[in-house]
């Protein structure tokens, strides 16, 4: 019997483009521009949950290059403007000149305030792969060589040090000098000598960028080897992420069955972005996709409210019940983004529901940006910037979103 295909996202769910260029446009974009933007050098992200700025702190590299990503991708957009532009460069400028070790290449974890003495002298991935998102987002928009050139150190980086050549994957620590450390507690909670699924997840948005600017097949090559790991490796039983793993990837504790919706529906999207922009065929792996997402929006949705639960035991309800700001941004672009590759409805059912959660309760309409926190009882709290908290996972749900109701799926790869 023939059917009547579903109607592409940009007309089913044109009715949104409002409520989410009003996201944008009057909730993040005053927040972030000019306060985020520090005299001296970099971004200041040091705001409480009224948006007060409580004086200087230490500058990471994962908050100072997640906001130079979001004011690159966001000068690039029709939303853009040379202010923007000139946000991002203060970016690149602090990363080229702060963050990156001139004496052994790489980027610390971190710096002083005013950024001139490191931290922490250790490398990490998950420093690296923001260092490298957004400076191949900077790139992109802004044609600088210098970007370009960061970039291919960055990927080199990834490619001489963090790469296991014999397990896949990448490791999660060095020294300064790139020798392997000590093991220890690394910055992500957890011992370095293992493999983390979120360390990994971010790894393969940083070589994604890189890609659509190099075209350097070994990046392709990883981004390929990487949503193999995802979709298979990483999976407990075909339906939810696994977080922690040995350098084989065997489970780490396989009794632990905590899921955190965010990431398995942040995981979902990136592989699915992943292999559109890199032109990977999927296979039987989107099926495993499909089950990793529709497992997280089952069991994360509030049917009531229709935010997304933080976190529960897998197969089960879930237990713990804030909503946190990332996380109904990751579930909001994933909805988006299946909704646009199977037409089903349900996808645009939950994207409608987190939608309207957003804007009615994560949103901060008095004093901008989202909260960080909405508890079950509706107490709302939680820096509005910090070293966490910055404008990178709800900018990035809300501008590609935008771009992608405007923009034809044949057309929307990069």
């Amino acid at each position: 019997m023939n059917t009547v295909p579903p109607p592409p996202p940009e007309t089913r769910l044109h009715y949104a483009q409002p409520q989410l260029e009003r996201l944008l446009t009057e909730n993040l974009l005053p927040f972030w521009y000019p306060g985020s933007l520090d005299g001296r050098a970099g971004y200041r992200l040091n705001h409480d949950c009224s948006g007060h700025f409580r004086g200087n702190a230490p500058k990471g590299c994962i908050a100072q290059t997640r906001t130079l990503w979001f004011f690159s991708r966001l000068a690039r957009s029709p939303y853009g403007s040379p202010l923007y532009r000139a946000a991002a460069r203060r970016g690149f400028d602090f990363l080229r000149r702060r963050l990156w070790d001139r004496r052994h290449g790489g980027v610390f974890w971190g710096v002083s305030p005013r950024g001139h003495f490191p931290r922490a002298r250790h490398k990490y991935a998950v420093a690296h792969s923001f260092a490298l998102y957004g400076c191949a987002e900077y790139a992109q928009g802004s044609g600088d060589p210098g970007a370009t050139e960061m970039a291919r150190q960055l990927f080199e980086q990834f490619e001489n040090h963090f790469r296991d050549s014999t397990h896949l994957g990448y490791f999660e620590c060095f020294r300064r000098n790139w020798r392997t450390p000590r093991q220890h507690t690394g910055r992500l909670g957890a011992p370095t000598n293992l493999k983390n699924t979120n360390t990994h997840i971010h790894v393969l948005e940083a070589l994604t960028s890189y890609f659509a600017i190099s075209k350097d097949e070994r990046a392709r090559l990883r981004c390929m080897e990487l949503i193999a790991l995802l979709s298979d490796r990483c999976v407990r039983e075909g339906h939810s992420c696994r977080e922690l793993h040995h350098r084989d990837w065997t489970p780490w504790d396989p009794s632990n069955l905590q899921t955190y919706y965010g990431h398995d529906l942040e995981c979902v999207w990136l592989c699915l972005h992943a292999a559109t922009v890199c032109q990977i065929e999927l296979g039987d792996r989107e099926a495993r996709l499909l089950a990793i997402a529709d497992h997280a929006f089952e069991h994360g949705i509030d049917p009531e409210g229709g935010g997304l639960f933080e976190c529960g035991p897998a197969q089960h309800p879930a237990s713990g019940r804030a909503r946190i700001w990332w996380a109904q941004a990751e579930a909001l672009l994933a909805a988006f983004f299946l909704f646009e590759r199977t037409g089903q409805e349900r996808y645009a059912t939950y994207f409608e529901g987190l939608l309207r959660w957003i804007y009615e309760r994560q949103a901060d309409w008095e004093h901008g940006e989202w909260y960080a926190r909405v508890e079950p009882d509706g107490t709302r709290h939680g820096d509005k910037a910090a070293a966490w908290k910055t404008p990178y996972h709800n900018g990035r749900a809300l501008l590609l979103a935008l771009d992608r109701l405007r923009t034809p799926v044949s057309s929307a790869a990069d």
